[in-house]
């Protein structure tokens, strides 16, 4: 019983550091079609870290979707191409930890090569996978912003929605939910 329980103890610390790896990553996914609405199979997908410069490289499926997953939250470029077409290039794609960036792109048929620019301004920083409300708040805010009770759980309450709970509980409730339903990540890692 005790070789059992000495072996159980460290593969739990395993895959509890796995999943905390695991949650300090983005991901960017979507469709691509061509100008008729059809989907578009094997094209290239590359997304580009503009501070490391490490890249990465996917192709669309069948059915016209593509996902690069376990990527370093920051700035990214991401290309969209396939010959015979046009390229798309989404020049500043802002991820954040645990996103899920949807990118999809209307790729336009073309004899030449060409690219069109896509601003990451213009690019909707909407979750399509999923209906969760998210906020993150940037070390400039917990820096400059006056806390008067110096509690940094005060800076959720400027997430759209979130006010304090008056219950026995104290706690913060966003858009109606109850206060224990709520999830704080500190740097990726559940808190």
């Amino acid at each position: 019983m005790l070789s059992r329980f000495t072996l159980s103890v460290p593969l739990l610390f395993v895959f509890s550091l796995l999943q905390s790896a695991l949650s300090q990553t983005a991901s960017i996914t979507g469709t691509v079609k061509d100008s008729t609405g059809a989907v578009v199979s094997q094209a290239k997908i590359t997304t580009q870290n503009k501070a490391t410069n490490a890249s990465r490289a996917a192709l669309t499926e069948g059915s016209g979707t593509y996902r690069i997953t376990s990527l370093v939250p920051g700035i990214y470029g991401v290309l969209i191409e396939r010959p015979g077409f046009k390229a798309v290039e989404y020049s500043r794609v802002e991820l954040t930890v645990d996103q899920i960036q949807n990118l999809d792109a209307t790729l336009a048929p073309s004899g030449v090569t060409e690219k069109v620019t896509v601003r990451g301004e213009a690019v909707a920083p909407v979750d399509l996978n999923d209906a969760q409300i998210g906020n993150i708040v940037r070390s400039e805010q917990v820096e400059n912003l006056p806390l008067i009770l110096r509690d940094p759980y005060q800076l959720t309450l400027l997430s759209p929605g979130a006010i304090q709970g008056n219950s026995l509980l104290q706690g913060l409730s966003v858009n109606g939910s109850r206060e224990r339903n709520n999830n704080f990540l500190l740097d990726g890692a559940d808190k």
